[in-house]
């Protein structure tokens, strides 16, 4: 049965029935569609006529309330009305021409307001990056410049020149301290401070101890004793045997 209803009703040649779908209104490709559950209880001939029965019908309901819209305002002829349709027609696609404009206005300005917030928040992203960079750099370079000593007890209590001593000593500032009392300290106790007494006093390296007494002769903290051939060129000789 189905198959009969389909080849009567002429739905086997599916392009040709999608093209004349196609070309009629979209109201009325509604209404074929609704009515066409009711092709199998009507020979084609009747269907067909109540489907146009049905199309007309909706042509004059919209005939009708045309020209009740064109007596409520108060037109009384057929130009005069088809003059109305067309500037109704013309405002209407005014309004939507812009419509149209206020919204590619707005897509472009929207896209100016992204392209804007993109390049800030790139812009944001490299200072970051910089600034982290330059933190590195400063962190590198402060460790760079910090000197060996720094940090360690008694520091704060030297000065430039004894810092640069206990460096190239290999001293720690507490014991240069330890060792500057007792140097000083004898010194005052016997008027003078040999190399030899000195290296006697503190039990270190005998190379430590004659840079200290070095250092201490050339700031004339004591006098440079000639006693057993110490001089400050003997000290320099101990530097270059070392």
């Amino acid at each position: 049965r189905r198959r009969k209803i389909v080849v009567d009703s002429g739905l086997l040649d599916i392009k040709k029935v999608q093209l004349i779908d196609r070309k009629r209104p979209k109201e009325d490709r509604e209404l074929y569609n609704n009515m066409r559950c009711f092709m199998q209880y009507l020979p084609r001939s009747e269907y067909d006529e109540l489907l146009q029965g049905l199309v007309q019908e909706r042509q004059l309901r919209r005939r009708l309330e045309q020209l009740q819209n064109w007596r409520r305002q108060g037109i009384t002829t057929i130009a005069d009305g088809e003059a109305f349709e067309a500037g109704a027609h013309k405002k209407s696609q005014g309004k939507k021409t812009e419509n149209t404009s206020m919204y590619l206005r707005s897509s472009g300005q929207d896209k100016t307001r992204q392209t804007s917030r993109h390049h800030r928040y790139l812009a944001r992203e490299q200072q970051e990056a910089l600034n982290s960079i330059s933190d590195k750099l400063k962190q590198k370079s402060k460790k760079a410049a910090a000197s060996p000593i720094d940090g360690m007890e008694g520091v704060d209590l030297l000065s430039t020149a004894e810092r640069s001593l206990c460096i190239s000593a290999h001293v720690a500032p507490k014991q240069y301290m330890m060792i500057k009392e007792a140097f000083l300290s004898e010194y005052a106790r016997l008027g003078n401070l040999t190399k030899k007494h000195a290296r006697s006093l503190i039990k270190i390296d005998g190379s430590k101890i004659s840079k200290i007494w070095a250092f201490f002769c050339e700031n004339k903290w004591i006098n440079q004793s000639i006693e057993d051939g110490d001089t400050i060129m003997g000290e320099f000789d101990d530097r270059s045997a070392d």
